[in-house]
């Protein structure tokens, strides 16, 4: 008998010893947990207030000019103004490693070796040949000669009353009637008469014309066919 409440009063210890550490052992996991929110909260709270600082004031950043200011202002003819997607062939006579055809990209710009970023858009042939010439002799090469020629105009786009709305290459002398040829022809909704013609300036302004037919396509028009008024 004596046996048996020896026992009874171990057990009774031994579960009193238990419940006794795993109160300590959750109250130090609630406490570490308490501590990591702590942290937590402490580092975000400057990240939030940065954001709010930011918006509040915002860095001014300057776009990229995709014209090159200079050459509408030295020169103000029709010669045809170079943008986007114009594709260059560009011989540095005697420098092979830096000739080669360069694309204008979206911002009008070029990449030349040693002098980088050259800003050709809203200029022409001969406005481009000397800046690069310019670029080349500041330092690179002594009296340098240029020569640049476009391989390929930029596409131009038509959209409206014709079957195949799109981007299409240009093709040199093309009027509104061939562009409008070139994409698949025209709906029976078209209008055969007039088109409208979306077109950059040498500031890369937008400017509208309602052109005929068969007046000519310029690269990088918009083309749009309107629809008849029945």
């Amino acid at each position: 008998m004596y046996n048996t409440k020896l026992i009874v009063v171990s057990a009774v210890l031994c579960l009193a010893i238990l419940a006794g550490c795993a109160r300590g052992t959750l109250a130090d996991i609630q406490t570490q947990n308490s501590s990591l929110s702590n942290e937590r909260h402490e580092q975000n709270q400057p990240m939030a207030t940065e954001k709010v600082d930011a918006i509040a004031n915002p860095i001014a950043i300057e776009p990229k000019k995709t014209f090159n200011d200079s050459c509408h202002e030295k020169e103000k003819n029709d010669a045809y103004r170079l943008g986007a997607e114009d594709r260059l062939d560009i011989l540095v006579y005697g420098e092979t490693e830096l000739s080669g055809n360069y694309t204008l990209d979206t911002t009008g710009h070029i990449s030349m070796p040693l002098i980088g970023d050259v800003l050709l858009g809203g200029c022409n042939i001969r406005q481009a040949q000397e800046i690069i010439k310019n670029l080349y002799a500041d330092g690179y090469l002594v009296d340098p000669s240029i020569s640049v020629e476009v391989s390929n105009f930029r596409p131009f786009y038509i959209l409206g009353e014709v079957k195949s709305p799109g981007k299409y290459d240009y093709v040199a002398g093309m009027n509104v009637l061939k562009a409008a040829a070139i994409a698949g022809g025209f709906t029976y909704r078209a209008n055969r008469k007039v088109a409208k013609v979306l077109r950059y300036d040498s500031y890369g302004e937008p400017v509208y014309h309602q052109q005929i037919l068969e007046d000519e396509v310029q690269p990088g028009d918009v083309i749009t066919i309107p629809e008849k008024l029945f």
